[in-house]
C-alpha cells in the first residue's frame, strides 16, 4: 500500500492510535505542524519526510506488528533501511503527542509549572523533542490578521526581503478557527507543512505559497484569517532578530489598515475575535471590537472568544471581552464555559476575573463535569481554593458519579484532596459503579491520598456492584502500601465478589507476592473457593506464580482439593506447562506421603513416634497442611489407635498436636476416642 500525501495527516493519526497514543483528528494538526517546524529549524526536513515515506507504506492495521519486527531486527543487527527508519518513528509520535496533548505528560513538568494548554514555547522550555540542542524561542507573542491573496503576497514578500541576507531560519506557525500549519523561511527556500509532508518552495514561488495557505484554511471570499507566532533559534544573529522584529511591526501596522478596508461587515470573514483572543493579540482585538465585530462568534467547536481567552490564559484579552459585555457563560459544543476552561488549565487570574464578573461557577459540561471537578482533576489547587471561596458546589458529581474528591484521589492530587476534606466535602460519595475515593486511590496506588481518606474517616469496605472493595482493588493491582494501610484500618480481607473471588485470589493470580503475604498474615482464608471450586492455589499454579504458590502452601493451602469438575492444582500446572509450580506441588505430595508412611511404621514404638513427631520440620509440615482433611486428620488420628499408656504421655502428645496447629476440638476428639477405648484414664479430662 501507499498513502497519498493528502491523506498522510489522517494516516498519522490512525497509526498513533494503533500504538496507543491519545491523539485524534481534533487538533492534532497543531502537534504535526509544530513538529515539522522544529525539524525544519533543525535542518532535518529530509529526515522528517523519510519517516512519513516509511509510514505511507504501512497500513495502520499493521503498524504494531511492523514496529515489533523492526525493533527485533535492530536488536539482532538484521534491520533493513526501512526498519531502521521505522524504529525512529516512535520518537516522532512522542513529539507530536507531547506538543498536541501537553496534559498527557504531567510527569515532565514541575507541579508549579504544568502546562495544560497548547503552549509550544512553554513545552519546549521543559523538554527538547527530536533531539533539539537548543529550544526555539518566541520573538513576539503573536499577531492576528485577515488577509486577501494580495495581502498574503505582501506578507511573505516583505518577510523574505527582511531576511534575505541572513543565515538563520524563521518558523511561522499559523492558526485559524479550525486548522494549524507551519512555514519556515530558510536561507535558500520556503518550507511549507500542512500537517503532513514538508514541501520545498523556491522564493520566487510566492504565489504558489499563498495559494497553499489559502487552500489549507479553506478560505471563502478569497480571504484568510489567522494568527501568527514567530519562532527562531536562540543563537540567531542580531541582524536576523532585528529584521524579524521590523517585519512584525510592519505587518501589525498593515493588518490594522486592512481591518477597515476588508469589508464593511467584518463578521463576514469568520470568527476573527476568537482568533485574536486565542493568539493574545490585544491591539487587534480592540480594533475588531471597535469595528463592531461579533464578540460572541464561536470557532467551529463552539468555543467563544471569552472561552478561548480563558483557556489560553490571555487575561488582558479576557478583560477586554468582559468589559465589552461578552457572554461569559456561553458554552462550547461540549458544554465548556470560560469558567470551566480557566479552572481546567490553571489560569488563576482569568478565573478571578470571571468570578468577579459573576460567571456561573457551577455550570457543567455536557458530561456533568464542573469547574471544581476539573480543578481537582488537574491539581490546580489555587483555582480550587478560589472556587471554594466563591461557594462553588464541592460535592456536585459528573454524570458518571465522579465527585471532586474522587478525581483528586484518582489523580493523586494530595493538596486538592486535603482542601476538599478541609471544606467538609463528602469523601464517601460513590461513582455510578459504586467506586468511592478510597477505592480508586487503592486501585491506582495513590497511597498518600488513601491514607488521608482513612485518617479522615472514610469507609474502607464499601463495595462496587460486583462486590469489589478497596482491599480487592489493591490486591489485584499489587499496591502493597495501599493494602497495608487498609489492613491497619481493619478492612475485611475475605470479602467476596459475586463469583466467590477474594483478594487472595487476585494476589495469587497476578503474582503479587507481598500483597498475598499481607493478606494471609491478616487472616485471609487460604482455601476460599471460587464458584467453580477453584482455590487460590489454582490461580497461582495456572499463572506460574511460584512464590505465591509457596506462600499459599506455607499458609496451609490444600493441594488435594479438586475443582467441581475434578481437576486438581497438579493437573492445572501440568496443562499450562508450569513446570516450576508442578515441581513444588509434587515435592509437597512426596513429603506428606513420607510422613504418613513413617507415622504408620512407628505406631508400635511410642518413644520413636513421639520423638519423630516432635521434630521441627515435621511439626511445621503438619501445621502448614492442617487444613487438608486427607492429610492432617489422618496424621493425628494415628494417635487414636496408639497405646499412650499414661496421662504424662498424653500431655506430651497434646503438646505436639498443638505445635502442629490442631484446634481444641480436634485435640478433644482424639482425647475422647482414646478414653472410650480405655487407653487414657477419665481423669485426663
Amino acid at each position: 500500500m501507499s498513502i497519498a500525501p493528502k491523506q498522510i495527516h489522517s494516516h498519522i493519526v490512525k497509526c498513533m492510535q494503533a500504538l496507543g497514543y491519545k491523539s485524534d483528528n481534533n487538533g492534532v494538526c497543531y502537534g504535526i505542524s509544530h513538529t515539522a517546524m522544529v525539524a525544519a529549524l533543525q535542518y532535518n526536513s529530509a529526515e522528517y519526510n523519510s519517516y512519513l515515506d516509511v509510514l505511507s507504506k504501512i497500513s495502520s492495521e499493521q503498524i504494531v506488528v511492523e514496529m515489533e519486527k523492526a525493533i527485533e531486527a535492530v536488536n539482532n543487527n538484521t534491520a533493513d533501511k526501512q526498519q531502521l527508519v521505522l524504529v525512529q518513528v516512535k520518537p516522532l509520535f512522542d513529539t507530536i503527542e507531547l506538543i498536541h496533548r501537553v496534559s498527557s505528560f504531567p510527569e515532565l513538568f514541575e507541579k508549579n509549572n504544568r502546562v495544560f494548554t497548547q503552549d509550544f514555547v512553554a513545552t519546549m522550555d521543559v523538554v527538547s523533542p527530536l533531539g533539539l540542542d537548543e529550544n526555539p524561542i518566541l520573538l513576539n507573542k503573536g499577531f492576528c490578521g485577515g488577509y486577501t491573496k494580495a495581502n498574503l503576497k505582501k506578507y511573505f514578500t516583505s518577510l523574505h526581503k527582511a531576511l534575505n541576507h541572513c543565515v538563520s531560519s524563521a518558523g511561522l506557525s499559523f492558526g485559524s478557527k479550525n486548522h494549524q500549519i507551519s512555514i519556515v523561511h530558510t536561507r535558500n527556500h520556503w518550507l511549507f507543512c500542512n500537517a503532513g509532508y514538508i514541501e520545498v518552495l523556491q522564493f520566487e514561488e510566492v504565489d504558489k505559497l499563498v495559494d497553499k495557505v489559502m487552500a489549507a484554511f479553506g478560505c471563502s471570499n478569497d480571504i484568510a484569517s489567522f494568527y501568527t507566532n514567530v519562532y527562531l533559534r536562540k543563537k540567531a544573529e542580531l541582524n536576523f532578530q532585528a529584521g524579524i522584529e521590523k517585519w512584525i511591526n510592519s505587518t501589525i501596522k498593515t493588518n490594522k489598515k486592512n481591518l477597515s478596508s476588508l469589508s464593511q461587515d467584518i463578521n463576514e470573514y469568520g470568527p476573527l475575535v476568537a482568533i485574536a483572543a486565542k493568539g493574545g493579540d490585544v491591539n487587534y482585538l480592540q480594533l475588531l471590537i471597535k469595528a463592531n465585530a461579533n464578540i460572541n462568534e464561536a470557532l467551529d467547536d463552539g468555543v467563544t472568544p471569552a472561552c478561548v481567552a480563558a483557556e489560553n490564559g490571555n487575561i488582558e484579552c479576557l478583560k477586554i471581552l468582559i468589559a465589552a459585555k461578552a457572554d461569559i457563560n456561553k458554552p462550547s459544543n461540549d458544554g465548556a464555559t470560560p469558567m470551566f476552561m480557566a479552572a481546567q488549565n490553571g489560569n488563576v487570574e482569568c478565573l478571578k476575573d470571571l468570578i468577579h464578573a459573576k460567571a456561573d461557577i457551577n455550570k457543567a459540561r455536557k458530561n456533568g463535569t464542573t469547574p471544581v471537578v476539573m480543578a481537582a482533576t488537574n491539581d490546580n489547587i489555587e483555582c480550587l481554593k478560589i472556587l471554594m471561596a466563591a461557594k462553588a458546589d464541592i460535592n456536585k458529581q459528573s454524570d458518571d458519579g465522579a465527585s471532586p474528591a474522587f478525581m483528586a484521589a484518582q489523580n493523586g492530587n494530595v493538596e486538592c484532596l486535603k482542601a476538599l476534606i478541609g471544606a467538609n466535602a463528602n469523601i464517601n460519595q460513590v461513582r455510578n459503579d459504586g467506586a468511592t475515593p478510597a477505592f480508586i486511590a487503592a486501585e491506582i496506588g495513590n497511597f498518600k491520598c488513601l491514607k488521608i481518606l482513612i485518617d479522615s474517616g472514610v469507609k474502607v469496605d464499601t463495595q462496587l456492584s460486583n462486590g469489589a472493595t478497596p482491599a480487592f482493588a489493591a490486591a489485584e493491582k499489587g499496591n502493597i502500601e495501599c493494602l497495608n494501610v487498609l489492613i491497619d484500618a481493619g478492612v475485611k480481607v475475605d470479602t467476596q465478589l459475586s463469583n466467590g473471588t477474594t483478594p487472595v485470589f487476585m494476589a495469587a493470580q497476578n503474582g503479587h507476592i507481598e500483597c498475598l503475604k499481607a493478606l494471609l498474615s491478616a487472616g485471609a482464608k487460604v482455601n476460599a473457593q471460587f464458584s467453580n471450586g477453584e482455590t487460590p492455589v489454582f490461580m497461582a499454579a495456572q499463572n506460574g506464580n511460584v512464590e505465591c504458590l509457596k506462600a499459599l502452601l506455607s499458609a496451609g493451602a490444600d493441594i488435594s482439593q479438586a475443582r467441581n469438575d475434578g481437576v486438581t492444582p497438579v493437573m492445572i500446572a501440568t496443562h499450562f506447562k508450569r513446570l516450576e509450580c508442578l515441581k513444588v506441588l509434587n515435592d509437597i505430595k512426596k513429603v506428606k506421603q513420607e510422613i504418613l508412611k513413617t507415622i504408620s511404621g512407628l505406631k508400635s514404638d511410642k518413644t520413636q513416634l513421639l520423638n519423630y513427631l516432635s521434630q521441627p520440620n515435621i511439626v511445621k509440615t503438619l501445621k502448614t497442611h492442617r487444613g487438608e482433611n486427607t492429610f492432617f486428620n489422618r496424621s493425628i488420628n494415628f494417635f487414636s489407635g496408639f497405646d499412650l499408656g499414661s496421662t504424662n504421655s498424653w500431655r506430651c502428645t497434646e503438646k505436639i498436636l498443638r505445635k502442629a496447629g490442631a484446634t481444641d476440638d480436634e485435640i478433644n476428639a482424639v482425647r475422647f476416642n482414646l478414653i472410650d477405648k480405655g487407653e487414657l484414664p477419665k481423669n485426663s479430662l
